[in-house]
């Protein structure tokens, strides 16, 4: 078991085991556990609008921020973090910086340009509680020249404004 999370039988804390989806669904939930990078792992419990994140590595301070398709309420489960928040109409002002502490609730919109700087403990797990789908995720650059932006996945950065 790594950081309360067993991957053999995809069991987190006290809930349902994804791999018992018949006793699952009966009782009107399923989860899904999707490994997103080697240092993040989502958790997504259908049909409740929550997610649970564990990552044991953080953005950095060299990538690019992003922001996310919807709207989320956040609660910091274990562990905790500092994150950068860019203000995309000031865009040479520097990021607000944000620890981010266990027990912490906060909302991000989808919006919300950011990035995780550092972990302040080994390993963080945080409930999010999803609004709906808005926008369609983009990574942001913050060039002397104005802000850019390329969807997620991959493609060309187009200056905005």
């Amino acid at each position: 078991m790594v950081g309360g999370l067993d991957p053999g039988r995809r069991r987190l804390g006290h809930g349902p085991a994804v791999s018992d989806r018949r006793k699952a669904m009966s009782e009107g939930f399923s989860a899904s556990i999707v490994q997103l990078s080697p240092h993040f792992t989502k958790v997504n419990m259908h049909g409740t609008g929550m997610s649970v994140h564990r990552f044991d590595g953080a953005d950095g301070p060299n990538s690019d921020p992003h922001d996310h398709p919807f709207g989320m309420d956040i609660e910091v489960l274990v562990g905790g973090y500092v994150e950068e928040v860019f203000d995309i109409d000031k865009p040479h002002d520097p990021p607000a910086r944000i620890e981010r502490k266990q027990g912490d609730r906060f909302r991000n919109e989808a919006g919300t340009i950011h990035r995780i700087l550092h972990l302040t403990a080994p390993v963080v797990w945080t409930s999010l509680h999803l609004g709906p789908v808005e926008r369609d995720v983009s990574a942001y650059q913050f060039r002397d020249d104005g802000v850019w932006r390329r969807p997620i996945q991959g493609g060309e950065w187009q200056k905005i404004g």
